[in-house]
Order: structure tokens, then C-alpha cells, then sequence
């Protein structure tokens, strides 16, 4: 209650809130109240946009923010097609959410190589999120969904996606979230799913197990911006140095939620031109509004916004509010139609191995696969509660 969230991406679906009705009363829970939904556009934009929209990621946010902060407003913030990359659109939006106070917290998930990202134009959104931290405005984004992409980064190194490593802003990345026979929390692991095709008479594999890198959190060393305070003496120097060769930068991500499809959740939305559907979804694009909605959620009990949270993060690392992600000793198998968990794809079925993420690891507290680990449903209390005390003590 008294929470907005604003969702920032390009194009809008025009049947979005009749879905997400469709979608909520289908599975029992509470639809949109009057006014608690709106869309907010700039100047230009269906002159570029049209009816194109961002799918499935806009009823992915949208439903997903809504289901976890039931009582909160959602803005969608939709961003004009233009430019390469839509840079200058996206740009556009999220500076309307800081020069109108849109949102107590924000998600977009819409992540692009770092290397497409000038320094000056890194400036431009750094400037954007310095001013949303001085009004009380957190800015979320998933990490990206492929690993480490090896080969991608300066030099032929890693390379992260932007604007989740800006030091302003919170990156999101991913779990695999295990959920036993009566509903409660089993294990979870980094996301990281890695597969092996069947043969067509099912008397092997196309591919020796574990397989193939599918999808997983992106993660790594930003390029282009120095290691923030907050992480010091917490991200090991060997991921932020990578063993000694760079200078300390940024790592990514901070905190991670389920991203994996294989553990995802169910969305509802038209397509354009088509039908109603439902289809399970995930990604870090799933885990960033997931963060963001417990960030909402946090404002109720705290009283007012939480603002620009990393530093509020670090320290609570060791607290409820957040998993610390550990090595599976075990790792765990599931069985999909294809290796990508789309039963719409042609190919042969696919046994999945859980937890393996490209070349990112976990181990026992910061970890490039998972940061400082998974927000559990404590957060918003934990949030509210240190922030609390950290506003008496500074009265």
C-alpha cells in the first residue's frame, strides 16, 4: 500500500490490463483496482512505436510486479522506438520517471552489451539514476540471460549487459528456485541450465550430459565503471580485479531472484493479431520486477521509499532477507520438451542439468553467479527494519 512501481519498456501491449484481469480472476487473485494501472507515454511515441510492444516481457513485469505487491500502483512507463538499441528511447523513459516522480522504484528489463554503451552515453544514465537516488527512486534491471559470454567483453573477455552494472542502479540476476510437494522452499540453486538432447529412439544423448549452455545469469566485471564503495571488502578481489589483470570494477549482479524457466511461473497475454495464451516465462527479466515488487512491499511497513537500496543490500547480506546461494552438491535434472522449455519449438526432448552457469560459479558469500545471493520474503521487513534505524540514528 501506498507503493507505485514503474515498469519501463519499449512499445505497450494495448490489451494489457484486460489481461492481466483475464489472467488474476482465472487463478483467484486480485485484478486492478480503479486507477491502479496507467500508462504513461512520451511525446512521439505512437508515431514510432505504432502497436508494437515489448513481449512477453510487458505482461511478464506487469503480472508478475502485481501478484507480489498486490496493493501497489504499477505505471507503465513506455518507452519510444527509436534509435539504435532504442538507447535514446529507453533513456527518454526512465528520465520522465525521475522528472515527474512517476515511481517509488522502478524495473526495465531490457539488457544490451555493455560494449554498445559509449562512456559518454553511460554518463547520460548515470545522471538519471543519481537523480532518482536524490528523490527516493530505485532503479532495478535483470542482468541478462547468458551467462558469462565469453569472448564478448574489451579484449576478448566477459562482458556484462547495461545498465545493470551502473554503481546508481541494483542488478538483478537469477535462481532456480525448488519448491517441494507441499509447497515450501526445498533448495535453489544459481541459474544456470545446461542440456543434452535425446536421441529420437531414446537410447542416449545428442550430446554427452551435461550438454550444452542454454541460459543463465549474466554476470561478471563492468568495463566502464569502477568498483562502487558498498562492494568493497564484500565481492572477493579476484572477480573484481579478474585475478589480478584490471583494475577493481563493478561486478554484477548485486541479488538474484528465480529466473530459471524451468522453475518459472505462469503469465497471461494476447498477441497481436492472435489469441489469449498462457505460458510459463522466467529469465532475469522475471527476477527484476520480482526484486522490485519487494521493494514496494518494503515501503509499507518502513513508511516511506527505500530509494537507491544497494548500499542497503550489502549490508544486509547476512540477514533473512537474503539466501546466500551455495554449490549443489547434487544438481538437479529435469525433463523438457526441447532444451529451451518451449513446448511450441520443434526438436528433440531435452534433459536439463540445473544449476550450471556457463562459466560462472557459487560459493559461501559473494559469488558472480548470484551476488550476494536470493531475496527471500523477509526482505521487505528486513529492508524496512535497517533502514529504520539507520533514520534514527542519523536524527
Amino acid at each position: 500500500r501506498g507503493s507505485t512501481v514503474a515498469v519501463v519498456l519499449d512499445g505497450t501491449l494495448p490489451t494489457m490490463r484486460a489481461d492481466a484481469t483475464r489472467f488474476f480472476a482465472a487463478h483467484h487473485l486480485p485484478g486492478f483496482a480503479p486507477g491502479q494501472f496507467t500508462v504513461n507515454t512520451g511525446p512521439g511515441f505512437a508515431a514510432t512505436c505504432g502497436t508494437s510492444s515489448d513481449l512477453p516481457e510487458e505482461p511478464l513485469d506487469v503480472e508478475t510486479a502485481h501478484i507480489l505487491a498486490p496493493a501497489a500502483r504499477i505505471v507503465y512507463v513506455a518507452a519510444s522506438c527509436t534509435g539504435a538499441n532504442n538507447q535514446q528511447g529507453l533513456l527518454d523513459a526512465e528520465t520522465r520517471v525521475v522528472d515527474r516522480h512517476l515511481a517509488d522504484v522502478s524495473t526495465e528489463s531490457y539488457s544490451i552489451a555493455e560494449s554498445a554503451f559509449s562512456p559518454a552515453v553511460a554518463i547520460a544514465w548515470t545522471q538519471i539514476f543519481e537523480q532518482g537516488a536524490a528523490e527516493g527512486i530505485g532503479f532495478n534491471f535483470d542482468s541478462g540471460d547468458g551467462g558469462n559470454l565469453i569472448g564478448s567483453g574489451a579484449g576478448g573477455g566477459t562482458a556484462v549487459t547495461f545498465p545493470a552494472p551502473d554503481p546508481w542502479a541494483t542488478a538483478v540476476g537469477g535462481t532456480t528456485l525448488e519448491i517441494g510437494r507441499e509447497g515450501k522452499i526445498v533448495g535453489e540453486l544459481g541459474w544456470g541450465d545446461t542440456g543434452s538432447e535425446e536421441k529420437s529412439v531414446g537410447t542416449g544423448y545428442l550430446q554427452v550430459p551435461p550438454g550444452t549452455f542454454q541460459e543463465g545469469t549474466t554476470g561478471g566485471r563492468s568495463d566502464l565503471f569502477a568498483q562502487p564503495g558498498y562492494q568493497r571488502g564484500v565481492v572477493p578481489p579476484s572477480l573484481a580485479t579478474e585475478g589480478g589483470t584490471a583494475p577493481a570494477g563493478r561486478e554484477v549482479p548485486d541479488i538474484s531472484a528465480d529466473a530459471s524457466p524451468f522453475t518459472g511461473w505462469l503469465i497471461g497475454f494476447t498477441t497481436p493479431g492472435g489469441g489469449y495464451g498462457q505460458q510459463i516465462e522466467g529469465g532475469t527479466s522475471g527476477a527484476s520486477p520480482i526484486m522490485t515488487a519487494l521493494e514496494a512491499d518494503a515501503k509499507q511497513y518502513a513508511g516511506y521509499a527505500i530509494g537507491f537500496a544497494n548500499p542497503l543490500l550489502y549490508d544486509l547480506r547476512r540477514s533473512a532477507g537474503i539466501r546466500d546461494i551455495l554449490p549443489s552438491r547434487h544438481p538437479a535434472l529435469v525433463l523438457g520438451p526441447n532444451c529451451y522449455n518451449d513446448p511450441a519449438a520443434p526438436g528433440p526432448a531435452c534433459v536439463i542439468t540445473l544449476g550450471l552457469d556457463s562459466g560462472l560459479t557459487e560459493t559461501r558469500g559473494y559469488a558472480d553467479a548470484t551476488g550476494l545471493g536470493a531475496a527471500t520474503r523477509y526482505l521487505p521487513f528486513a529492508m524496512a527494519n535497517w533502514r529504520t534505524q539507520l533514520h534514527h540514528a542519523g536524527n
